[in-house]
Formats: C-alpha cells, sequence, structure tokens
C-alpha cells in the first residue's frame, strides 16, 4: 500500500509534509474520536475527496480563501 503524502503551507510561512489520511482524520475527529461539527472547522466530504485524487505535483487551496492554505501532493 501506498502513503500518500501532502505539503500544507500557509500564506509564507514554512510548509509541512504530512501523511494524507492522519491529516484528513485530524482535520475530522477530536482528540477521543468524536466527529468534528463544521462549526468545529471539519473538513467538509468534497474537500477531503479533492485531497484524495490529487496526483503528484498538484496543488489546491483548502479552507476558507483568508486563511491562506494550500496542500500539495508530494508523494
Amino acid at each position: 500500500m501506498v502513503t500518500k503524502k501532502i505539503e500544507i503551507t500557509e500564506n509564507q510561512c514554512e510548509s509541512v509534509v504530512y501523511c494524507l489520511e492522519e491529516f484528513i482524520i485530524s482535520q475530522t475527529l477530536d482528540a477521543v474520536g468524536n466527529l468534528l461539527t463544521t462549526d468545529e472547522c471539519q473538513m467538509l466530504d468534497d474537500e477531503i475527496d479533492r485531497l484524495r485524487n490529487l496526483v503528484v505535483g498538484e496543488s489546491m487551496a483548502l479552507g476558507e480563501p483568508e486563511a491562506g492554505l494550500t496542500a500539495k501532493r508530494v508523494g
């Protein structure tokens, strides 16, 4: 099984590489495994699908535009 990696960049800050599935889990579940609500900034299903479908080298914006977050598939 291939582990997909994404690089998250916030505006002009240094980027951080994450395992894609671990990043998705951290954005959808709280510390004890309960689903986050949309009020708690849970990622939406369409955004998760877009992340999972990125090809290596492809990028996409994450969250609200003013957040300045970009995800790039790196592996």
